[in-house]
């Protein structure tokens, strides 16, 4: 995202750039998604087993799932417009940065407790069925 400041003027160059930052963003986010939406199966399975039938008798995979999604679309409808106003205000090298922030800080977390807390001893690595 910070090298989205890299595009700075109308030019062929920029614009190639400019598509090529966007589809790499596009590529990290269709990484990213996959871990992400087993990392909340595993944990509504987890809470599952520690207590049967808490979710009621179907479960709350969809529901999980359907958060998922909510989730994202609520941030695909918040980023941009905080991307424009930030752009409006302070420029495109501002948005760059602030969208940078974002992801960065953002990142953290679900990196820290992605398959529970990552300084956690009693985590046994888990291996993909």
């Amino acid at each position: 995202m910070v090298l989205l400041r890299l595009v700075t003027n109308n030019s062929i160059q920029h614009k190639i750039l400019l598509c090529v930052l966007l589809s790499l963003i596009g590529i990290c986010i269709a990484i990213a998604l996959p871990p992400l939406d087993a990392e909340v199966f595993r944990a509504v399975e987890a809470k599952e087993q520690e207590v049967p039938g808490i979710f009621g008798k179907g479960g709350a995979v969809a529901l999980a799932f359907g958060l998922i999604g909510m989730g994202f679309a609520a941030g695909s409808l918040v980023g941009p417009v905080l991307a424009g106003f930030i752009r409006l205000r302070a420029g495109w090298g501002a948005m760059g940065w602030a969208l940078g922030l974002i992801t960065g800080v953002s990142s953290l977390p679900t990196l820290l407790f992605m398959g529970g807390w990552i300084l956690s001893s009693d985590q046994e690595p888990s291996l993909p069925a």
